[in-house]
């Protein structure tokens, strides 16, 4: 499975202090757009951009589609359209927490996920104990993090509980 990342999943997980477990998640392969590296300045991916992190450079054909959408979509930046854009293209799954940039590649029929599914994930395949994942994920929320109340209660009584 390819994912596409946009900016906001990188600050997320960099504040949760769990970058480096998602790339531990066997089947899943992680691509990025290089105007979203470009713009993460206050997250070091380079560790992970040999071997597990592609960096996809923009043809012009996408970079034209990328202001296409930008004209007709004022609340979605230009470095989130361009992981959109990638993740149409190559059909691959789309990792955000954009709301706006959500709905728009559920428009375009993309699978779209975000970082609780992220976290949903390494707890299931053991990467993180439920304790883990729910430290992270109140570390994320005290920066700034905006997820949905209820499916962070559930989720942190859950992991809490051990079920």
């Amino acid at each position: 499975m390819l994912c596409i990342t946009d900016t906001n999943i990188w600050i997320d997980l960099q504040h949760g202090d769990l970058i480096e477990y998602v790339f531990l998640l066997n089947g899943v392969c992680w691509a990025i757009p290089d105007i979203v590296l470009e713009e993460l300045q206050s997250v070091d991916l380079s560790p992970f951009t040999d071997q597990k992190l592609s960096v996809l450079n923009l043809t012009s054909k996408q970079i034209a589609r990328v202001g296409d959408l930008a004209q007709q979509h004022r609340k979605t930046t230009e470095v989130d359209l361009a992981s959109l854009v990638l993740a149409i293209e190559k059909r691959a799954v789309l990792v955000t927490g954009d709301g706006a940039l959500r709905k728009l590649a559920e428009d375009y029929h993309v699978e779209v996920h975000g970082v609780l599914w992220l976290l949903d994930m390494l707890v299931e395949n053991n990467i993180l104990s439920g304790k883990k994942a729910a430290n992270g994920l109140k570390q994320m929320i005290r920066k700034g993090a905006r997820l949905p109340h209820k499916e962070v209660r559930e989720r942190l009584g859950r992991w809490h509980s051990g079920l």
